[in-house]
């Protein structure tokens, strides 16, 4: 099956992803291979820990490697005091926008000595370059309250990232979705923010639910019993949906093109990066350097 010559994956969960995907590098990398797919973005949530493996598994199936990470951000306050918490996709252009990821990775707190789990908006804005910005559709569901304080929270991060920040657009497959992108376009549109063609991709193919359903058991600490049973994957999209973008986002032609904009503008070689530096891309070695910037 090939894929729309216009539409790059940038939302990918792999198995770093602690119980959200089914994903291995190896057979991520595969999969994309066997769709033809020239370029292919992994945003894991609060972690680059497969980056560098990820990179080199796809430089070695002639696919161009994306980086960046899922971060939750806990940013305004509603008039009722609530905290509003967004995710976002920070993709990294460049070696600085790498060292910037980190360095905003590293300040996320902690929930209870369990890994970060958010990180507030301040030193994203301090932190923008060389990052593109994805924005995750909101809650569909929010009230007035919140959604005012997203507004500003989105008048922010246009001031810090420019042109470089984005409103995610999900494959239309259900209402759910259709709403979804009814709400980001009119958002995009009131606040001249562009929008891409997103979605998580979390399994490759439709059957791979229950193997996440054994997973999503894991990391919820619950009996396989007690996870609603699916014949298919839940969450997000599958890798196999590639193919059929073109249909997906049937109305937002204009998304699909900027996933691809977005690809062509990001140049980060971490193997460079790290031979500079003296260090080993293996795993461990990584994660050190990582650690240190």
């Amino acid at each position: 099956m090939s894929v729309a010559t216009d539409y790059v994956p940038l939302h990918v969960h792999t198995s770093c992803s602690r119980g959200l995907s089914t994903l291995g590098v190896e057979r991520l990398v595969r999969g994309a291979a066997g769709l033809g797919l020239s370029a292919l973005g992994i945003a894991d949530p609060m972690t680059l820990s497969c980056a560098c493996r990820f990179e080199s598994q796809a430089m070695k199936a002639g696919i161009k490697p994306i980086i960046g990470s899922e971060v939750t951000v806990e940013s305004e306050k509603t008039g009722a005091g609530e905290s509003k918490e967004h995710r976002l996709v920070l993709i990294c252009r460049s070696e600085e926008g790498y060292r910037n990821l980190c360095r905003i990775l590293s300040l996320a707190t902690n929930n209870e000595g369990m890994p970060p789990r958010r990180v507030h908006l301040e030193p994203i804005l301090q932190s923008s370059a060389g990052l593109t910005c994805v924005c995750s559709p909101p809650e569909i569901d929010d009230d007035e309250d919140r959604t005012s304080a997203r507004n500003v929270t989105l008048g922010r991060l246009r001031e810090a990232f420019d042109a470089s920040l984005y409103l995610e657009l999900l494959p239309e497959s259900n209402a759910g979705a259709k709403r979804a992108n009814g709400i980001q376009a009119q958002t995009g549109k009131r606040l001249n923010i562009s929008l891409a063609a997103g979605g998580r991709i979390t399994c490759l193919e439709p059957e791979d639910g229950s193997s996440l359903r054994v997973l999503q058991a894991v990391r919820m600490n619950r009996m396989v019993s007690d996870v609603p049973e699916t014949d298919k994957c839940s969450t997000g999209i599958t890798l196999s949906d590639c193919g059929r973008m073109g249909e997906l986002f049937a109305e937002y032609s204009e998304a699909l093109s900027n996933s691809r904009l977005i690809a062509d503008g990001c140049s980060l070689r971490l193997q460079g990066l790290y031979n500079r530096a003296g260090i080993s891309t293996d795993p461990d070695a990584a994660e050190r350097f990582r650690q240190k910037v």
